[in-house]
């Protein structure tokens, strides 16, 4: 059985009449095999530590945080 997971992602911004700024980002995780109950909990603590590095880092620097680590390790022998 094939195994993965699939991450969407949905970043929305308003503008207040009052010229304010909100903008927020989204994330949503599929599993595509039996997951764990240890996987379980930390695919639900993803959007939490995704808020935490867009209050520290930004928008583009989160989604490029959250990209590098979900790319595939190299195995070095």
């Amino acid at each position: 059985m094939k195994a993965g997971l699939s991450l969407f992602f949905s970043w929305t911004v308003s503008v207040s009449e009052r010229g304010f700024v909100d903008s927020s980002l989204g994330l949503q995780v599929k599993s595509h095999r039996e997951v764990s109950d240890e996987d379980r909990e930390t695919v639900s603590h993803l959007p939490l530590l995704l808020q935490k590095m867009i209050q520290t880092r930004g928008h583009r620097k989160a989604l490029a945080s959250v990209l590098a680590l979900l790319q595939p390790n190299p195995v070095t022998s």
